[in-house]
């Protein structure tokens, strides 16, 4: 058996000291989870916002016509609204106030669609 040196000798491990050792280092824990939690929570409120869709226009035909949006824009086409950091934010803001609209196809009773 070996033995421990004379400064670490602690005697028998009751279970009061495991417990209380148990305690400690799970508030410890708790109490940095929190204080990363506010702050990371603090930080998300401050740089995430949402896009309200517009009425009307379900949330599929938003996120396709975003999407193609923020390619035009990505390609260079000129932003109808204040330019935002992300390129896809600023489509999003444009389908939302309406200046961007998607082009439905409109068939008139009797015509014949071209092949």
């Amino acid at each position: 058996m070996i033995a421990a040196p004379r400064g670490l000798r602690q005697g028998p491990l009751r279970p009061s000291r495991v417990v209380a050792s148990l305690v400690i280092l799970v508030l410890a824990a708790i109490v940095a989870l929190v204080a990363c939690g506010r702050r990371a929570i603090a930080d998300a409120s401050e740089r995430l916002t949402m896009v309200k869709r517009p009425d009307g226009m379900n949330p599929f035909e938003f996120a396709v016509l975003s999407g193609l949006r923020a390619a035009q824009l990505h390609r260079g086409c000129t932003p109808r609204v204040e330019q935002s950091h992300k390129v896809a934010v600023t489509a999003q803001h444009e389908v939302a106030e309406r200046k961007v609209l998607p082009l439905h196809e409109t068939t008139e009773p009797g015509s014949q669609p071209f092949d």
